[in-house]
């Protein structure tokens, strides 16, 4: 049965979330091993993937504030060389 359907069914007869959750957590125990695997597969790519774009994030804004900042630098140089000249 796909989890969505039995989701579903569940808030049919399970109205509070706790109990809903309790309903499921019960489903997945007892599903073999075999059954899980692809779900947990997905769950461990999703992680990777997640962690992967962090990461990706952390450079691209290391990146954009060097460049502010080396251009705030540039700015602030010319400037003061302005200065100095007038």
């Amino acid at each position: 049965m796909n989890i969505f359907i039995l989701m579903n069914i569940l808030f049919l007869f399970y109205k509070v979330w706790a109990e809903r959750c309790k309903q499921i957590l019960k489903k997945w125990r007892a599903l073999p091993t075999d059954k899980k695997a692809p779900y947990l597969t997905q769950a461990r790519d999703n992680r990777a993937a997640v962690r992967m774009k962090k990461t990706q994030q952390v450079i691209n804004i290391c990146a954009e504030t060097r460049k502010t900042d080396f251009n705030y630098r540039i700015y602030f140089s010319i400037n003061s060389l302005i200065r100095i000249y007038d």
